[in-house]
């Protein structure tokens, strides 16, 4: 599940040829409106296979920066999850959310990536859901 980082990603129609110039579009990382512009968060890219998920407290090589990655076939399924507070394990196509009762954070995990947000930083994510900013639709 972790995916190399890249600012953007580019995507062409499934109906164009692989030999054929097209219209590309690209979408680059983003987060919730709730977010305050100074505070960190989760942020999302979506790609045509998979919605990236990385930390914007991350400080180090952009190169070597954690990201999970979520199947668009089971995003529905992991914002349902996460909006009714669920905890999972990790499973071939989400991350295990587990919740810290003591600290009030929420971790990510999968494989040897663990990202761990703050109860702020979750809940402004969890309000974007709500506001339908990370629906499959909103790609």
């Amino acid at each position: 599940m972790k995916t190399i980082y890249t600012d953007r990603r580019w995507i062409k129609s499934s109906y164009s040829r692989e030999t054929t110039n097209c219209v590309e579009v690209s979408f680059g990382w983003y987060k919730s409106s709730f977010s305050r512009d100074t505070s960190n968060c989760v942020e999302i890219l979506r790609d045509a296979e998979a919605v990236l998920i990385r930390d914007s407290k991350y400080q180090g090589d952009p190169a070597e920066q954690p990201i999970l990655s979520v199947r668009t076939t089971a995003w529905a399924k992991f914002l349902t999850a996460v909006t009714l507070g669920e905890s999972i394990t990790v499973t071939t196509d989400l991350p295990a959310i587990e919740y810290e009762a003591s600290t009030g954070e929420t971790i990510l995990r999968a494989d040897d990536v663990a990202l761990t947000y703050t109860s702020g930083e979750w809940e402004a994510f969890i309000a974007g859901i709500r506001a339908g900013e990370f629906s499959p639709l909103a790609a």
